[in-house]
């Protein structure tokens, strides 16, 4: 910008180059068109619908597994308690693991 004014022999002071200034603010700030915007929201929501979609058929896929394969899972010892051990161990926002405590004996 100060280029500009130095190529044009604009003075900062002038009420002209004041109101010119005024005015390329307001449209620099100006939010972009409608149809702008909703193509970006449109192309969100597809991204959004993709990815539930594919989340739900990773779950449907290894949800028949374990179904096709339910023989061979109840041979395995103590599956249950295996695989609720393996996702409680995983890092989460909420600790999901059942805690015993220590009895405290106050003296």
């Amino acid at each position: 910008m100060p280029q500009l004014f130095i190529n044009n022999n604009l003075s900062v002071t002038s009420s002209e180059t004041v109101k010119l200034l005024s005015m390329l603010t307001m449209l620099c700030t100006l939010p972009m068109a409608t149809v702008e915007s909703e193509q970006c929201f449109f192309t969100l929501e597809r991204i959004k619908t993709f990815l539930r979609n594919t989340i739900g058929q990773e779950r449907l896929f290894a949800f028949a597994m374990l179904s096709i394969e339910k023989p061979f899972i109840n041979n395995i010892v103590n599956f249950n308690e295996r695989a609720i051990n393996h996702f409680s161990n995983k890092d989460r926002r909420v600790d999901l693991k059942f805690k015993t405590f220590e009895k405290i004996y106050f003296d």
